[in-house]
């Protein structure tokens, strides 16, 4: 999943009961859908707590905090969750 993709995603994007993301504007204009490992899953339940259905994901406005970079946020997920190496492609 490229970064941009990601970024835009809203919770009503997730499928959590088939463990499934779906990406509808990509760089070729083709939808698809990502499938999602137990881990990613665990750290999207950490950030869901009590957001709306269509806020994005990634989004700082609602916390008040500073913009953290995707990549320290998913380290530091993956962190909390116990996962010992995180590759990003």
């Amino acid at each position: 999943m490229r970064l941009g993709e990601l970024l835009h995603r809203r919770w009503t994007d997730v499928d959590v009961v088939n463990q499934l993301i779906s990406i509808t504007k990509t760089k070729n204009d083709k939808p698809r859908l990502v499938p999602l490992t137990a881990w990613a899953l665990e750290i999207l339940k950490r950030l869901r707590q009590d957001a709306p259905d269509d806020e994005v994901i990634f989004d700082s406005t609602r916390t008040g905090e500073e913009a953290t970079p995707v990549n320290g946020l998913l380290r530091a997920g993956g962190h909390e969750v116990g996962a010992r190496r995180l590759s990003l492609p």
